[in-house]
């Protein structure tokens, strides 16, 4: 009788649908409107901060909408993707009719170079001069009825829309050399006026990689580690590329997200493998749905497995590189952000030198801050968190504008709890009451102890608040 109950027990979990639980940790996203908000992180970084030690989120084929799943690599239009964080931008021209058509291989994403692509980039610029994009430009399906060369083309959308490509001087630019510019990378054309960094400068080129059937992913994110390992310990004198997609035998979303459907919250599918049996089988992928000591293996997006490696520490250095991505997350985007900059900084006066201080490091909620020579410790790090708008202490509290949004108002901690309160804005190097962003954070001394507050914004050195780490 036990053998029998065991033996159906058994069957029932072996004739399982191939599908598990659904899965949404934020890796990946398949929805409308902006996964996060970061339309000026680059602020943070150093102006000498040169191109080659940045770590850059990538939108494959940023403008792929159209043609089913076979096709389709991203959700997000443009204008979101750049309000996301992402400044990276995969651009497939077809040259037709002197224009650029915007394709995914032979499919027409009804998109064209000119209104859907600079415009938006321009105006996003504009309203966000601290950030650079690097944005590659390629041939793509077949030229027809052209009377120029496509660098011609080019030149000619670059000047009807003012358009501000980067001019090189080097193959490794500052960022203050690239700040509010479009940094062209390219390939099978020769540049005119409008010129970048060719691929073949690039560790890799801009990846395009194909998987025959489903099962191939395991070892596709097998090649990503290993790119992620080079770029770790490799030559920082080149810029590395890492693309977390692929297509072929497997649908783009399947490959960002291991999911049986394309929504971000679909479920996982299921390899068909089950543990202890096959317990040596894809070690990086998830064990799930347990039942009598048997697991099911399912597959685990690249979004994810990537996300979860940076996230888990193993990215000692913070010059990863380009990050290529089919629908990626909010966690995906964060989290190689966040390889730029220690999460958590001094914010100096620039009037006085003084760092912004929790008096005392004390952490009772109320507590004021002060001015107080920087020294690192942890009463004086802070991190910003641009979607929340909280300024988080190491201590663990946020800054607290008390709702005293007026000139002389004071600023203290306080619990990190869902409050205007404690919302500000980063705008240059500005923090900004969310509830008033003509309010600002002021230092109202320029001694050891003195006071931190509130003022209407004048622009003035006080004002000014400068991170370091």
């Amino acid at each position: 009788m036990k053998k029998i109950i065991t033996s159906t027990l058994l069957s029932l979990v072996l004739s399982m649908p191939a599908i598990v639980s659904a899965h949404d940790d934020g890796a990946y996203y398949h929805g409308d409107g902006a996964v996060a908000h970061h339309p000026s992180w680059m602020q943070r970084l150093s102006d000498d901060t040169r191109l080659n030690k940045m770590s850059l989120v990538g939108s494959h084929d940023t403008l792929s909408f159209h043609g089913g799943d076979i096709v389709q690599t991203q959700s997000m239009s443009l204008k979101d993707q750049l309000e996301s964080g992402i400044r990276v931008l995969d651009i497939r021209n077809r040259h037709i009719n002197n224009k650029f058509a915007i394709h995914h291989g032979i499919v027409f994403q009804h998109a064209w170079f000119g209104e859907d692509v600079l415009k938006p980039v321009v105006e996003f610029l504009k309203a966000n001069p601290s950030e650079t994009i690097l944005m590659n430009i390629q041939p793509a399906h077949t030229e027809k009825d052209n009377t120029r060369k496509f660098e011609e083309t080019l030149d000619q959308y670059a000047a009807d829309y003012n358009a501000p490509f980067w001019t090189p001087t080097s193959l490794n630019p500052t960022l203050s050399e690239i700040r509010g510019k479009i940094v062209m990378l390219y390939k099978h054309f020769t540049p005119r006026n409008v010129r970048g960094i060719h691929q073949s400068q690039l560790s890799g080129g801009v990846p395009d990689y194909t998987m025959d059937n489903n099962w191939e992913l395991h070892e596709q994110w097998q090649g990503v580690k290993a790119r992620f390992e080079a770029a770790d310990n490799g030559n920082h004198a080149v810029i590395y590329n890492h693309g977390l997609n692929a297509s072929g035998g497997s649908f783009p979303y399947f490959v960002a997200s291991g999911h049986s459907s394309p929504g971000t919250s679909a479920p996982r599918l299921a390899t068909g493998l089950t543990t202890p049996g096959w317990k040596d089988s894809y070690p990086d992928f998830p064990r799930v749905n347990c039942f009598i000591g048997i697991c099911t293996i399912a597959f685990e997006g690249l979004n994810t497995l990537a996300a979860d490696y940076i996230q888990n520490g193993n990215i000692q250095s913070r010059a990863l590189g380009l990050v290529w991505s089919d629908f990626p997350g909010k966690r995906l985007i964060e989290n190689v952000i966040n390889l730029n900059v220690p999460e958590y900084r001094m914010l100096v006066d620039q009037r006085s030198g003084l760092c912004l201080d929790v008096k005392y490091a004390q952490t009772h909620n109320g507590n004021d801050v002060w001015l107080w020579p920087c020294d690192g410790n942890a009463a004086q790090l802070w991190a910003y968190d641009a979607s929340s708008g909280y300024v988080k202490s190491k201590l663990g509290k946020c800054l607290d504008n008390r709702g005293q949004t007026y000139s002389d108002g004071t600023v203290g901690i306080w619990d990190c709890v869902d409050s205007n309160n404690l919302r500000f804005d980063l705008v240059g190097n500005t923090l900004r009451s969310r509830n008033d962003n003509n309010i600002v954070l002021d230092a109202m001394s320029t001694e050891q102890g003195g006071r931190v507050g509130q003022w209407q914004h004048h622009g003035g050195a006080n004002q000014q608040w400068l991170w370091r780490e």
